[in-house]
């Protein structure tokens, strides 16, 4: 039985550092918008309010 629960110890730690990290990618890649505007110092409200006047 030992075996068994190593075993299952090992393929869940591998398991969830891969949903993690389709987690956080996901995230990154829905925020980017919010994310390209903050680490340019900008405001993402102000860049959609020209986007709206564009239009």
């Amino acid at each position: 039985m030992s075996k068994i629960y190593k075993i299952h110890k090992w393929l869940s730690i591998v398991s969830v550092l891969f949903f993690l990290m389709f987690c956080i990618t996901g995230l990154i890649l829905m925020f980017r918008t919010e994310l390209n505007a903050w680490a340019q110092g900008g405001s993402h409200h102000s860049s959609l309010s020209m986007e709206m006047s564009q239009q």
